[in-house]
């Protein structure tokens, strides 16, 4: 338990050590270097690097999801097995550092293309794009939200205005029709919230 611990400590203190690789999600795209200025042949280059490292990354985290289901069975016993447990906890890590590696040395490739200057230059408008796409998503989903919001007073209205209004004009039956109908309408924008979120 102490090693695993030990290890899972060693991961996260190696993680706050380097400087955060480009992501998968923050890919270079042949647009983005371009704009940047890199030469065809520059751009060719990283790109092959890239796509080569992407397909070792998606590779890993496929053993990686395997593990998790391997991981979610040895836990459905009475009295898990604690030694194989921990054993996948550690085969877990070790492609976690796997995936880590695939990136810095992807990053290490790009930065000999282009230099170290160069290469800073390029990380730094890619982070600045990926924070500022972040930002403009945060701000669309706020508004759709807002939206969502609004229809679902305007519904709890509806409802408090059919309870109240038609009462005595309307059977119960009708009323009750009425209510399921607006509480489904309901339960779909609540469903619709908890999907931007």
């Amino acid at each position: 338990m102490r090693r695993l611990i030990a290890l899972t400590a060693l991961m996260l203190l190696t993680g706050m050590a380097f400087t955060q690789p480009l992501t998968t999600s923050q890919a270079y795209t042949q647009r983005g270097l371009e704009l940047l200025g890199l030469a065809p042949d520059e751009i060719q280059e990283i790109l092959l690097i890239q796509e080569e490292a992407s397909a070792e990354t998606r590779r890993h985290r496929a053993d990686q999801e395997i593990r998790k289901a391997e991981l979610a069975r040895l836990l459905l016993d009475e009295d898990p097995n604690m030694r194989l447990v921990g054993r996948n906890l550690r085969g877990t890590a070790e492609i976690e550092v796997q995936i880590r590696m695939v990136e810095i040395r992807r990053e290490i490739a790009v930065r000999q293309i282009v230099g170290t200057e160069r290469w800073a230059r390029i990380v730094q408008a890619l982070r600045a794009r990926r924070d500022q796409i972040a930002d403009d998503v945060s701000e669309q989903a706020s508004q759709e939200l807002q939206e969502l919001q609004q229809a679902i007073t305007e519904k709890q209205r509806e409802l408090t205005d059919l309870i109240q209004n038609r009462r005595d004009a309307l059977s119960d039956e009708d009323i009750r029709r009425q209510f399921q109908d607006l509480q489904q309408q309901y339960l779909e924008l609540q469903r619709l919230i908890r999907e931007r979120l």
